[in-house]
């Protein structure tokens, strides 16, 4: 399925934006994708993990409190983050 989602996604790139990748290269990203796969269905990956509690102090009265988190993927060059915004009261 990956293998196909990779060629059509290729295919609309060279159409569209003139972008085509060499084959080898899609190669190389299902081989990628097939060993973060099988990384995340390995019994290593099944094994219960532990969490400590975590409890949010909310801000003083009439402030507000922004928790920001971002991460970043080096393999496919993208990033996400997540910013949540409380008052005292814990309301967005």
């Amino acid at each position: 399925m990956i293998t196909c989602w990779l060629l059509w996604f290729n295919r609309n790139s060279c159409y569209h934006d003139s972008a085509c990748q060499h084959p080898k290269s899609i190669v190389e990203s299902v081989k990628r994708c097939l060993e973060d796969f099988l990384l995340i269905h390995s019994s290593d990956a099944r094994k219960p993990v532990t969490t400590s509690a975590v409890s949010w102090t909310p801000p003083p009265y009439d402030t507000w409190k922004v928790n920001v988190d971002a991460s970043f993927d080096e393999r496919w060059s993208t990033a996400t983050l997540g910013v949540v915004v409380r008052d005292s009261h814990g309301a967005d």
